[in-house]
């Protein structure tokens, strides 16, 4: 329930400006981004999910709509950054001169992961990792049996890209966006290496996984 004493910034004028119709930054605004995600899943389960349902289901939950879209944020503009720096050809001479820009667009994305990871362990009132965690959410589908054992903890960042290449190149439907949603969040805990082009040239596509596993999470559990 929210609170009539306390100023919400995300119902602001000024912030739905920024974040719904032109960021300062250029590129897709960060709700934009979303909602481009959600369409995606509309397209692919034949649904009809809205950005709003999703801000709706997270009242009541300050903390983790500001998680929310602080990682849309860090991605929205280390994004815009990234091609900036392709386009102008800023780091030819040396392509790790970007690593800032990297790490941060990837620390938002983990950030995402850790997001959904927050919102399925306040519904399911459960602890514990997240491939136990993901176990028991979706143990009537045929599928999570192979997403666990494949999300193993990647070793090396070559580790980390190959599986993401497989994940995306290899599995559809749930299996495939709830499998990157666990790579992402195992290789994060373990391991800070940017050094994985796959992930980097896909980021987009990848994002929307990520976004989608959580969509089909709050449909299946009939919260949205």
């Amino acid at each position: 329930m929210k609170d009539p004493n306390r100023i919400f910034i995300f119902e602001s004028r000024l912030y739905i400006q920024f974040a719904k119709d032109k960021s300062p930054f250029g590129g897709q605004a960060p709700w934009i981004m979303m909602k481009t995600a959600i369409d995606k899943y509309n397209t692919e389960f034949k649904a009809s999910v809205s950005i709003d349902d999703v801000f709706k289901e997270l009242e009541g939950s300050p903390e983790h709509r500001a998680l929310l879209e602080g990682s849309l944020w860090v991605i929205h503009r280390n994004l815009v950054l990234l091609r900036e720096e392709k386009e102008r050809g800023i780091y030819l001479a040396r392509a790790k001169n970007n690593i800032y820009t990297r790490l941060r667009l990837f620390d938002g994305m983990v950030s995402l992961c850790r997001f959904v990871e927050l919102r399925m362990k306040h519904h399911e009132k459960a602890s514990g990792t997240l491939g136990n965690l993901l176990k028991t959410i979706f143990e009537k589908e045929n599928w999570i049996g192979n997403v666990v054992r494949l999300g193993r903890k990647p070793k090396t960042s070559k580790d980390f890209d190959d599986q993401i290449r497989e994940a995306f190149e290899r599995y559809k439907g749930p299996e495939r966006s709830v499998l990157i949603l666990l790579t992402v969040r195992n290789y994060a805990t373990h391991i800070c290496d940017p050094e994985a082009p796959f992930f980097f040239e896909n980021f987009e596509n990848l994002f929307h996984e990520v976004v989608i596993a959580y969509i089909y999470y709050l449909k299946l559990k009939k919260l949205i």
